[in-house]
Order: structure tokens, then sequence, then C-alpha cells
């Protein structure tokens, strides 16, 4: 048996999954994954590994993200996709650092709090932060 694996970052908001009258595709939680056949659920777990990986030393996390977006936004993907919750204080400094993310003039409204500023990738074209590093 042979299985060739792809994976694509895509942001979950922006997804559209066709259904037609003989497959039923669905999504599911990386940590409630159906019972699956073979190797299949390794797959998977490398598949993760290699995101975060991945995230650690590119702007990779650009694709999982709306093109305008807060702080929060980003560090909480950070944290989903590495299951380690991050100093915010710590990781505003270290991004910022980095000039990858621009704020914009633009603000979110949330029901409790002030309005959180709001950000967007300088580029969307794919860069190496080891030499940041």
């Amino acid at each position: 048996m042979l299985s060739v694996v792809y994976f694509a970052l895509i942001n979950h908001s922006t997804l559209k999954v066709k259904n037609d009258e003989r497959e039923h595709p669905q999504l599911f939680s990386v940590k409630k994954l159906p019972a699956l056949a073979f190797d299949h659920k390794k797959i998977i777990q490398y598949a993760l590994a290699r995101l975060r990986a991945k995230i650690e030393y590119t702007n990779i996390i650009y694709s999982l993200l709306p093109d305008e977006f807060t702080m929060s936004q980003l560090q909480k993907t950070y944290e989903i996709i590495t299951e380690k919750k991050l100093d915010k204080r710590n990781f505003i400094k270290k991004f910022l650092s980095l000039g990858l993310i621009k704020p914009i003039a633009k603000k979110l409204n949330g029901p409790r709090r002030r309005p959180a500023r709001m950000y967007r990738f300088v580029s969307k074209k794919l860069i190496d932060l080891k030499k940041f590093f």
C-alpha cells in the first residue's frame, strides 16, 4: 500500500468544501481525529510536526490568518500549532522586531475591551527567518 500526502495551509474561513452524492468530506481537529486506516494517523502527526518546525523558521503563518489580524489572533495561531502558551509581551516584542508585520489604521472593536490594533503582513512572500536569529 502506498500513500501520497499533500498538505496545504489555508485560512479555514476561506475554505469551501464541495459535497457531492458520492463523497462527504469533513474537517476534523487533529486532537479529535476519527479512526484512520493504515498509517494515516502517523502521516498526520508528521505533517503537524513539519508545520510546527516550519513556523519557527519561516513566515508561513501568514497563510493561516486573514489579511488583517490582531496580535492576539497571531499569537493564538502560534499557540494552537505549537500547543504552548506564549508570553504576550515577549511574543509581541519578538514578532515586531522581525519587521514582518505592520500596524494599519483600522482597529477591531471588542464588546468589553478597548479596540485592538490591527496588523497586516508586509509581504506574503515566503521568508526564511533563520537570518534573523
